[in-house]
């Protein structure tokens, strides 16, 4: 990606985003891992250095998180996603397609497959989970746009449209995180839920582009958007 690619990308991040799409990426930031890790750190703070009464056996309490955010998280995220490539479409049906059965079960096995990788990675050696997280980035989008693939093929896809574009998703990412964590330390649930809509639109620009220098590798005689 070259210098514009990044002028493009930062362009649609900027551009005007109307209330339908604040409405859902505020649905989408709470469907996000990060948010469902805020809810367990802070049941973690609470227990250790307050007062405030909770379970003595928090495992069951952080197993509850866990699994809310697999089976509601993961298909509410793609049915955002969806919203985001077919904005003509009411998010009702968007989601009501991610929860039917069969876009269920493939959504949730495609997404648990990545967050696995992505855990192994930082597990390991942190790097690879790094790596693992600018190659699985579009998984999303892909599950949204692609409903017959299975999940093995949408992984393969979004590790395949990462190629060449891997360090400039890693330093969106550095960015994307760090404005998330100050936002979120400065002004707390607000400032993280206000930058979401910023987030979701570079996201989007960031897989559109992947998808199209993607695409035209599979067929060069597609021109590209940019030159």
């Amino acid at each position: 990606m070259n210098k514009n690619h990044y002028r493009f990308l930062f362009q649609e991040e900027s551009a005007d985003i109307g209330k339908q799409h604040k409405t859902v990426s505020l649905i989408n930031s709470l469907a996000n891992e990060r948010a469902w890790m805020a809810i367990a750190c802070t049941l973690w703070y609470a227990a250790g250095f307050t007062e405030i009464s909770l379970p003595e056996n928090m495992t069951w309490v952080y197993a509850a998180i866990g699994v809310l955010f697999v089976f509601i998280g993961f298909p509410v995220s793609t049915a955002c996603a969806a919203w985001y490539l077919h904005k003509d479409i009411p998010l009702k049906q968007h989601l009501k397609n991610a929860f039917c059965a069969k876009q269920y079960a493939r959504i949730i096995t495609a997404f648990t497959l990545r967050t696995s990788l992505i855990t192994i990675g930082y597990v390991l050696l942190f790097i690879p989970g790094m790596i693992f997280s600018t190659m699985y980035r579009h998984v999303p989008y892909l599950l949204a746009e692609y409903p017959d693939k299975n999940p093995l093929e949408i992984l393969a896809m979004s590790r395949k449209m990462s190629k060449g574009g891997r360090f400039f998703t890693f330093v969106l990412d550095f960015i994307i995180g760090l404005g998330n964590g100050a936002s979120a330390a400065l002004f707390g649930i607000p400032g993280y839920l206000s930058v979401w809509p910023t987030i979701d639109c570079a996201g989007l620009a960031l897989y559109q582009q992947l998808k199209l220098e993607y695409d035209n590798r599979q067929d060069p005689a597609l021109e590209p958007v940019l030159e």
